[in-house]
């Protein structure tokens, strides 16, 4: 039943505005209101600026992509440049994958970039010696397979410094390859088919693209959404915890080792494609620094203080094409070492900034 108005109401009060509650309390042109503000403001500051902090280098690779259009309309953005952009990066890119599977439990492993040249050179020279291509790349993934394990039980079982006991192994391995190579390229009786996959296209995209892409979705998957991705998470976080969880830490850290190695062969098998020879000189310390760096610049995107595939993929894709520009605009060699250099730089203070304020 309706209640009865009051009838001394006056026609004014009754064509008064009602007062508008909003749900959360606050009267609209009330102190209240006027206070809110800020806040209002504070938090869309917020929104903003974790979106730049996740997606940052996303937005500066396509700043660098439409920069350098713009200063190089007839050579950046054609078929052939983009080709060798994807082409010549799937080295650089698996080694890349390869250096992060161990730093997601927080170690490093420098002999990436020598079992990289390392298994081209056991691949080429079995096959020189006349062994099936087969054959000599299965040899070379087992003899990685095995220089993982060395270096992951140094690190885990005899608790040797990753950083120092890899740099070791990295040295002397590339001491047998020089005695075995004696610094010359290895070309003779290179299997054809092996070196017709550079070549091969399919949709315009080159083969070995798109094998790398499946090998970095399959790597994205193992270890961002199984439960031994996450357990190598649980180490990286807080070891000393894993372990009282009922982890089995040196086993788990063993094997990305094992696991680092093995991508690092396969990066060996994609250079013996690329360059259709094995050089002792193409790999080693520079291709290294170039996977620390986009694993490093990886680890400040999308997921900010955590290495992660996608993020590697957008590092290496910034790398690339700013190498790739900065060629193509005529620089020497050395400003395009400088932007490497600066990109690390920026890059290891960016995770370190992130690291901080996760803390």
């Amino acid at each position: 039943m309706r209640p009865l108005q009051d009838p001394s109401a006056s026609s004014a009060d009754l064509s008064a505005p009602a007062e508008v509650i909003h749900p959360d309390g606050v009267v609209p042109g009330t102190d209240l209101d006027e206070a809110s503000a800020p806040t209002a403001r504070r938090g869309t500051r917020g929104v903003v600026l974790t979106i730049l902090s996740r997606y940052w280098l996303a937005l500066f690779l396509v700043i660098e992509v439409v920069t350098f259009s713009i200063m190089r309309p007839d050579t950046f953005m054609t078929s052939a440049n983009l080709h060798a952009i994807l082409l010549l990066q799937t080295v650089p890119f698996t080694a890349a994958l390869a250096l992060t599977v161990p730093l997601i439990v927080g170690e490093f492993d420098l002999t990436v970039g020598i079992v990289t040249t390392g298994s081209a050179v056991v691949i080429a020279g079995l096959m020189g010696a006349g062994v099936s291509s087969v054959l000599a790349i299965v040899a070379a993934l087992l003899i990685a397979m095995c220089i993982g394990t060395v270096t992951g039980l140094l690190t885990a079982r005899f608790e040797v410094n990753s950083f120092i006991g890899t740099l070791g192994m990295a040295t002397i391995l590339g001491g047998f390859i020089d005695q075995y190579t004696g610094g010359l390229a290895l070309n003779r009786s290179i299997a054809p088919w092996l070196t017709d996959l550079s070549q091969q296209r399919l949709g315009g995209v080159p083969v070995l693209t798109i094998f790398v892409a499946v090998l970095a979705i399959a790597a994205w998957i193992v270890l961002e959404h199984t439960v031994y991705g996450r357990r190598l998470a649980a180490i990286g976080a807080n070891r000393r915890a894993a372990g009282l969880l009922g982890l089995r830490v040196r086993t788990l850290v063993i094997s990305t080792f094992v696991l680092s190695a093995l991508l690092a062969a396969v990066a060996g098998v994609l250079q013996v494609s690329v360059e259709a020879a094995a050089n002792p000189t193409s790999g080693g310390f520079s291709l290294v620094i170039s996977a620390i760096t986009a694993v490093f610049l990886g680890a400040t995107c999308f997921r900010p203080g955590h290495f992660n595939v996608a993020g590697t993929v957008v590092g290496l894709l910034f790398l690339a094409c700013g190498v790739s520009g900065l060629s193509l605009l005529g620089l020497a060699a050395w400003v395009q070492n400088v932007f490497t250099g600066i990109s690390l730089v920026l890059a290891l203070a960016l995770a370190a900034a992130f690291r901080r304020a996760a803390s």
